[in-house]
């Protein structure tokens, strides 16, 4: 799959585009949906715009897919506006190359970062977005949402608030987020209201309790009867 970018040695010819082959997280590659999730990336992949030399996956804001970045922000996964994400990035590379130094080695690229772009990014922006794949493109995969920047902001940071560019964290969620590519649109919430209740396969039984009050008293025991007729006969003395 060719996503996002390295930098390159050699200078690129007009018209073309920085690719590399970019590895998703263990994960999703080791799952049955991993192929699929590789399919439909490949399929919708474009240049950021016409005259890029990157390229994004350019996919439709399923509900699912929304609902699960939804919840991933909920875990404080989500990070917001250009400048923070280029600074996440920066760390994250810095304590990479510590990681190599203290090992001898340089451990393999997998994407650990999903760059969520909105569909209304002007071209002076999307290069600023290019310049951070040139730079990053072999730990993030980028997405362009097919929904602008009003609406993105306000499904998850409020009424008023606009976000251009969203960047989630940490391999889990990004697996997460890409599983929900592959699955249906109808909401977990809807799934458990409409899910029938479970059968057992025997009938269920009435309640108890109130009902044994309803139950006609029995008759009364021999000793209780006589009882209850010398305290009548000692009534009548009186």
């Amino acid at each position: 799959m060719s996503a996002g970018g390295l930098n390159r040695q050699k200078p690129l010819r007009q018209g073309e585009t920085v690719k590399s082959e970019l590895k998703l997280p263990r994960m999703v590659e080791s799952d049955p949906r991993g192929p699929a999730i590789k399919e439909l990336l490949n399929h919708n992949l474009k240049k950021l715009w016409p005259k890029a030399q990157t390229e994004a996956v350019f996919l439709p804001a399923s509900e699912k897919f929304i609902r699960t970045l939804q919840l991933e922000h909920k875990r404080g996964r989500i990070v917001r506006g250009f400048e923070l994400i280029e600074r996440s990035l920066e760390i994250q590379a810095h304590g990479l190359s510590l990681v190599d130094e203290k090992t001898g080695g340089q451990r393999g690229s997998r994407v650990s970062r999903l760059l969520l772009i909105s569909n209304d990014g002007a071209e002076r922006f999307m290069r600023n977005i290019e310049s951070l794949l040139l730079e990053h493109g072999d730990r993030v995969l980028s997405l362009v949402i097919n929904i602008d920047s009003e609406k993105l902001g306000q499904m998850f940071f409020g009424e008023g608030k606009t976000a251009k560019v969203m960047m989630l964290e940490h391999k889990e969620s990004v697996a997460n987020a890409l599983f929900s590519l592959v699955e249906g649109d109808t909401s977990e919430v809807e799934k458990t209201a409409s899910r029938p209740a479970p059968k057992t396969g025997k009938p269920e039984k009435p309640e108890r309790g109130p009902q044994k009050a309803a139950k006609k008293p029995g008759k009364p025991r021999p000793g209780m009867a006589k009882a209850g007729k010398k305290a009548e006969k000692k009534a009548d003395r009186k």
